[in-house]
Parts: C-alpha cells; sequence; structure tokens
C-alpha cells in the first residue's frame, strides 16, 4: 500500500507546494486564471486517493498544512485555495466511495486492531515493534475478542511491571 498510495500523496503535495510556496524571485511566467485553484482542487482529489489506499497519507497532508500556517504570509488567497483542497478531498469522496463499496467487497471490522492494542503493545517490552503482540491479536478473529485478549495481556504486563497493582482496566 505505502508504494500504490505514493504516486497519488506525491502528485498532490506537489501541487499543494506550488499552489502555496511560489517564489518571488521566479513566478509563474505562465500565469492562468484559476490556476492555483485547479491545482488545489487536483490536489485534494488526488490526496484523498492516497488516504483512501493508505491513511497514513494523511500524516503527510497535515504537515504540509502546519508549514503553510507556520512557514509562510497567509493571504485570503491561501484561504481560499485551502477551501478548494477541501472540496476536493469532498469531490473525491462522493465520486470514489460508491465505486469502492461498489468494486471492495470486504467488512474491515474484524480486521483491523482494537485501540487498546496499541496501549498493550506499548506496555511490554522496550516499546519497539515485536512480532509476537502482532500475531497475538491476529490469532483472534472478532473483533471485540481481540479487544479482550488485549485487555487481558495489557493487565498481565501492568500487574507484571507494578508488583500485583489493582488492573486498570478491568
Amino acid at each position: 500500500t505505502n508504494t500504490l498510495s505514493m504516486p497519488f500523496y506525491m502528485a498532490g503535495l506537489w501541487l499543494l507546494s506550488r499552489s502555496f510556496f511560489k517564489s518571488p524571485e521566479n513566478p509563474d511566467k505562465t500565469f492562468i486564471a484559476g490556476k492555483d485553484r485547479i491545482f488545489c482542487l487536483l490536489a485534494g482529489f488526488l490526496l484523498y486517493i492516497g488516504i483512501a489506499i493508505r491513511a497514513t497519507v494523511g500524516i503527510t497532508a497535515i504537515a504540509l498544512g502546519i508549514a503553510v500556517v507556520l512557514f509562510k504570509k497567509f493571504r485570503k488567497r491561501d484561504f481560499m485555495n485551502l477551501l478548494v483542497c477541501f472540496l476536493g478531498v469532498a469531490m473525491g469522496i462522493c465520486m470514489l466511495k460508491p465505486v469502492i463499496h461498489k468494486y471492495v467487497n470486504y467488512d474491515y471490522s474484524d480486521a483491523a486492531f482494537p485501540p487498546i492494542h496499541w496501549v498493550m503493545r506499548g506496555a511490554g517490552g522496550e516499546g519497539t515493534f515485536n512480532k509476537a503482540d502482532e500475531e497475538f491479536t491476529t490469532y483472534f478473529e472478532k473483533a471485540q475478542d481481540k479487544k479482550n485478549a488485549d485487555r487481558i495481556m495489557l493487565n498481565q504486563r501492568i500487574n507484571g511491571l507494578s508488583g500485583g497493582v489493582t488492573p486498570v482496566f478491568p
């Protein structure tokens, strides 16, 4: 999914950076009225595709947004470009969601890790990736079973760390 999502979010980020960070020494000589807005609309659409493939693409988009706010003098034109980018994301949702639901008929509810899984992983070992933790959680088929098993494992780890204090997650 990293490789598949990369062209979409890189193209989206390139279009956004081209719209927001123009060099004053080298302005666009081929200015077309509204070109920045077209870039932003297309960028939002491409970023949505990247996020639909792999959600971590959103982190990169958020980082660019922070960079725009912190390192650029924000003008009315920039605000409008940002709104047009969000319009591109909305356009992507409206156009691609029905297609995804039609052709990708898969229920993800039991495939995902519950939030407590990440807490359980952080409470054990050195805090690094542990294949055994991943295999432990994926062993269970249903989401509720995964959640219950991770809760039990978390309580065991907390008891091991604290010397027998009452479990935090009953």
